[in-house]
């Protein structure tokens, strides 16, 4: 457990080290808010081990839920900056700016998480599905903005814009499930670590790669597929604990998750090994 721990805990102080180190050079300082940001997720993925080993799953489960609300926290940041700007590159359309919504939804989600991730520790003042649901309201609204129809004949666009819709899905389900009982928050949380987390990757992967390989920013019928395939495999196991076959909507899951990503490995790999087409640097 020593050997993991240390093993684990290079591999964070690496990260850390060598994006701090970008940061720096570049002198981007809009951009520290995320080496605190990997801080906690770093403690979070060392304490979820102390606990797994330790020999109490409640309190490593929690752990492990709260690391996907920190994820939400990265995907709001993040998109908030590129969702727009690619949409109104791609869509020859105005950039929807909204500054003062974006500072709105950073000050309702750090609370939020913060609440849910102290609250499997110490009894909350409220529940944290509260802010969790505002939170998520104020994703759907910012999304709302974000809009424009054009969007829906660029696979790049709506795969970002329908991953950003499942993350703001996802927290409002898990908001329902803290405030009612209704639902199975465990289960909730794949909508948020499929159909939001991976769609994003993998839409994020698909245009940067093309970007980053001198390549215009269009992609096949068969990546759109890997698109839709990703978001679906959510979706299925999302529902899965809600209707009458289980099993068969897991494995459905899984198969989608499996032909998204093989699908990107097919159309990409080719594309990563080699040469830019302009013939400059990578």
């Amino acid at each position: 457990m020593v050997l993991l721990l240390g093993l684990q805990s290079l591999w964070w102080l690496g990260v850390l080290a060598a994006f701090s180190r970008q940061l720096w050079l570049a002198k981007s300082r809009r951009n520290y808010q995320f080496i605190a940001i990997l801080l906690v997720m770093m403690l979070l993925n060392l304490s979820f081990l102390l606990l797994a080993h330790a020999d109490m799953p409640d309190y490593a489960a929690h752990l492990s839920h709260s690391m996907i609300l920190m994820f939400c926290l990265l995907m709001g940041i993040v998109g908030a900056r590129v969702i727009p700007f690619f949409t109104a590159r791609a869509t020859a359309t105005t950039q929807s700016s909204t500054p003062r919504l974006n500072k709105i939804v950073l000050f309702v989600s750090l609370p939020a998480t913060a609440l849910f991730v102290s609250s499997g520790f110490y009894p909350p003042l409220f529940s944290p599905g509260y802010l969790m649901l505002l939170s998520a309201l104020l994703h759907l609204l910012r999304l709302g903005l974000w809009f424009t129809p054009k969007l829906l004949k660029h696979p790049l666009l709506w795969s970002l814009h329908l991953s950003y819709l499942a993350m703001a899905l996802g927290l409002m389900l898990m908001a329902i499930s803290l405030l009612t009982g209704l639902l199975y928050f465990k289960d909730m949380l794949h909508l948020v670590a499929i159909s939001a987390m991976a769609a994003m990757m993998l839409s994020m992967m698909a245009r940067v790669s093309l970007g980053h390989t001198g390549r215009p920013l269009l992609v096949s019928n068969l990546l759109t597929l890997s698109f839709a395939a990703v978001l679906l495999s959510g979706v299925a196991r999302t529902l899965a604990v809600l209707l009458a076959k289980p099993l068969l909507l897991w494995q459905l899951s899984g198969a989608l998750w499996l032909v998204a990503f093989l699908i990107f490995i097919r159309v990409y790999l080719p594309i990563l090994t080699s040469p830019r087409l302009d013939g400059r640097p990578g």
